[in-house]
């Protein structure tokens, strides 16, 4: 009875898009706290509290379901940074040297409250080999976006805008925050905003 109440005046698509949610949900759980070897059909689908046939109908497999989790955590810490950037850009003009260290207190501020998505993000690509293929694009893809977000149409004319930057930025910005979220690092928290605020300016404006 509770079941059926639970999704009566639901739709099959609807029903369909709670439980792809679920799925999303769990895997980010699983993987953000244990890592990407912990991932199976099985232990997703008891997490969720998802039927093995539904699990098939939302995704083709694991890595399926892995990949559009990682998507998932890039698109939201992606959409943090643009909100601190539209709520600064309601006040006096900024250019992007100081709107830089702005946009990397707000996604360390993100990573802070969802440290499942750092590992995600960063860790977890770096060790798997599915997530790692898609960070080769996605990651470049990520520093071209804040790109846009954070330079002006003046600016942007005179920054960088080739592959190679986008893929040694990416990278030695993964590499810092991977550091980061071990716990280990040997620089704190404001070291790390200044340091990779500075480091993306020189390297997409040139100077």
């Amino acid at each position: 009875m509770a079941s059926a109440n639970l999704w009566r005046g639901t739709s099959s698509d609807e029903r369909a898009d709670e439980r792809r949610a679920r799925l999303l949900s769990a895997c980010r759980d699983i993987v953000g706290r244990e890592g990407c070897t912990a991932l199976t059909v099985r232990a997703v689908c008891r997490a969720g509290g998802v039927g093995p046939r539904h699990f098939y109908d939302a995704f083709p497999d694991a890595e399926a379901l892995l990949l559009a989790t990682y998507e998932q955590a890039v698109g939201q810490l992606l959409t943090a940074i643009a909100v601190a950037v539209a709520t600064l850009r309601m006040g006096e003009p900024m250019p992007a040297r100081q709107m830089l260290p702005h946009m990397f207190e707000a996604a360390v501020s993100h990573l802070e409250q969802h440290p499942e998505d750092g590992r995600i993000i960063f860790a977890e690509a770096l060790a798997n080999d599915v997530l790692r293929t898609r960070a080769v694009v996605s990651l470049p893809a990520f520093v071209q976006g804040v790109r846009h977000l954070v330079f002006s149409p003046e600016e942007l004319a005179g920054s960088r805008d080739d592959a190679l930057t986008a893929t040694l930025l990416s990278g030695a910005l993964a590499a810092a925050f991977v550091e980061w979220l071990s716990g280990t690092a040997l620089f704190d928290r404001a070291e790390l905003i200044d340091r990779c605020a500075d480091f993306t300016w020189r390297a997409l404006s040139g100077e």
